[in-house]
């Protein structure tokens, strides 16, 4: 009698959930030993690592006493200093909190690190597969969103390297015009709310992305142009307005009252532009060739620390789309030059030599918007979306 094997179910047969694995076991292989070493090794370095777990150990100590995380008497002792412009990473320890009294302080830090890598792969993956009718290549855009060497290269900033939120909040405003149903129009105001509560930061620098998709969509479906669109949009504006509200209010409410509000911008001596040349040099942390790179891209280093590399292979791939399906990717070929320009900083600069050459960031450098981004290599996040 033969034995017949039950199939799994639908839901595990769904190629969304193989790509989910295959970026997990990526992420694993690209972060190896981490996996050994969970629970005795943080990953990362650098100073602003420790920052990090500081911060998550004092909104654990602010909380567990019933008070306020954003003022502590244990810096400045014993004045004190309010904390209502540090850097918190409030996605991450939403996420730590509970799953250090299970696994552990260390343990908890490591696994949220290797779950966002994955998530952003997987995320682009799914904007991608909605955009593009071969899942093959919508799983190769997650796996470049993945292996991005500027995020990867983030590894100290727990909260700088969530792309993650910006591609699902793509993916659900594109539906939300196509579909013009109220509830995709809510998961794209929580998503388009997750971008700025997990970094500030990361909701101002990925605007002109988000922006320039909505119009594209817009301009690509003129029937979806429909006064209930519009409604729907200013719903999703509307639900992300109240979901970052209680976080922010603290915040602007400081900004605005305090007696130097300009010390929000720091003058930091690396101004954080791009070298062009950069974008064509791997980092020296490559397995390969790190020791032969290293002068080479002391010269293009952006903060030292950071890899701007497109990668060759990405680069490649991207000519050969551009070539075969111009029409189709004019949109992402602007928005790329979009960012390329402004992560190049207030002028151009080539192999470490500075030209004369004012660039449209020179515009924002000194005012808010510039403090706020505080280094323009920093838009080379989202170049890899």
């Amino acid at each position: 009698m033969n034995q017949i094997t039950p199939s799994p179910p639908a839901r595990f047969r769904h190629p969304h959930w193989l790509a989910l694995l295959a970026y997990a076991a990526i992420v694993l292989l690209v972060t190896w030993p981490v996996i050994n070493r969970l629970s005795t090794h943080l990953i990362g370095g650098r100073d602003d690592l420790w920052v990090h777990q500081w911060t998550f150990w004092w909104v654990k100590e602010a909380l567990n006493a019933g008070q306020s995380p954003f003022f502590t008497q244990l810096l400045y002792f014993p004045a004190g200093v309010p904390l209502f412009s540090h850097n918190f990473a409030w996605f991450n320890l939403a996420l730590w909190l509970p799953l250090q009294a299970v696994i552990g302080e260390i343990a908890a830090y490591n696994l949220i690190i290797l779950l966002i890598y994955t998530l952003n792969g997987f995320a682009m993956y799914l904007l991608a597969a909605d955009l593009l009718p071969d899942r093959r290549a919508a799983f190769i855009a997650g796996l470049v969103v993945l292996l991005w060497p500027y995020t990867l290269s983030h590894y100290d900033h727990p909260n700088m390297i969530i792309l993650f939120w910006t591609p699902l909040a793509m993916l659900v405003l594109r539906r939300t015009i196509l579909g013009q149903k109220g509830k995709t129009a809510v998961f794209a105001g929580i998503f388009l709310a997750m971008i700025g509560i997990s970094r500030w930061q990361l909701l101002v620098m990925g605007g002109p992305l988000l922006a320039g998709f909505l119009l594209w969509v817009l301009a690509a479906n003129p029937a979806a142009r429909t006064r209930r669109a519009w409604s729907l949009l200013a719903l999703s504006g509307a639900v992300a307005f109240l979901l970052m509200l209680p976080l922010a209010l603290p915040v602007i409410s400081n900004q605005l009252s305090r007696e130097n509000p300009e010390d929000m911008g720091l003058f930091e001596p690396d101004n954080g532009r791009t070298d062009l040349a950069a974008y064509l040099i791997p980092g020296p942390m490559n397995r390969f060739w790190g020791d032969q790179i290293q002068p080479v891209f002391s010269k293009v280093a952006a903060s030292v620390d950071y890899v701007p590399f497109i990668g060759f292979i990405t680069l490649a791939l991207t000519l050969f789309g551009l070539f075969k399906q111009w029409r189709d990717t004019r949109f992402w070929l602007l928005m790329a030059l979009l960012y390329i320009i402004l992560a190049l900083g207030p002028e151009l600069v080539v192999y470490g030599r500075a030209t004369s050459l004012p660039l449209p960031y020179a515009l924002i450098q000194n005012t808010l918007l510039g403090d706020f981004i505080r280094r323009p290599h920093r838009l080379n996040l989202f170049l890899s979306i």
